[in-house]
C-alpha cells in the first residue's frame, strides 16, 4: 500500500532536517512542506544545522586567514556572514528580549514591547555588546 502518508514518514527525516533549515536560516530551500505545527518534529536537527553553519563560518575565516586578511576584519566578515546566513534570528530575539526587560513595567507591558518590531534603546545596546563581544571572541 503506497500511500503519501507512507512516502512523508519514509522521507520524514530528510523533510525535517530541509524545514528546519527553512526556519533557522536565509537559505531558500525550495518545494519544502511548511508545516508551522510539525516544527517541533524538526527540532532534533536544530544543533546540526548549528554545527554546519558553524562550520561554513569557520571555513570562510580560515580561507580569508589563508589569505593573510587582518584578523579584526576577518572576525568582523565571519559575525557577518553568520547573520547573513541566520537572518539575524537570534540577534533579533535578543534585542527584543532587551528591549522588553529594560522597558516595561508589568509582565503584559514587557511582553508587548517584545512584540513590538521596532528596537529600543536597551535592544540595540544589547546588539552593540553582543557583536562587540562576538567579534572580540574571534580576534583573540
Amino acid at each position: 500500500m503506497n500511500t503519501i502518508f507512507n512516502k512523508l514518514t519514509t522521507k520524514r527525516p530528510l523533510i525535517d532536517f530541509f524545514l528546519a533549515v527553512s526556519f533557522l536560516t536565509r537559505i531558500p530551500i525550495p518545494n519544502v512542506l511548511k508545516f508551522e505545527n510539525e516544527l517541533m518534529s524538526a527540532a532534533w536537527s536544530f544543533s546540526l544545522i548549528g554545527a554546519l553553519l558553524g562550520f561554513f563560518c569557520g571555513s570562510i575565516a580560515w580561507v580569508l586567514l589563508y589569505l593573510n586578511i587582518p584578523i579584526g576584519i576577518v572576525a568582523f566578515l565571519t559575525v557577518g556572514s553568520m547573520i547573513l546566513l541566520t537572518g539575524g534570528l537570534h540577534e533579533d530575539g535578543l534585542a527584543d528580549m532587551a528591549d522588553g526587560v529594560g522597558g516595561g513595567k508589568s509582565a503584559d507591558e514587557k511582553i508587548a514591547i517584545m512584540r513590538d518590531s521596532q528596537i529600543g534603546t536597551y535592544g540595540a545596546l544589547s546588539l552593540i555588546f553582543m557583536l562587540g563581544m562576538k567579534v572580540t571572541a574571534i580576534d583573540i
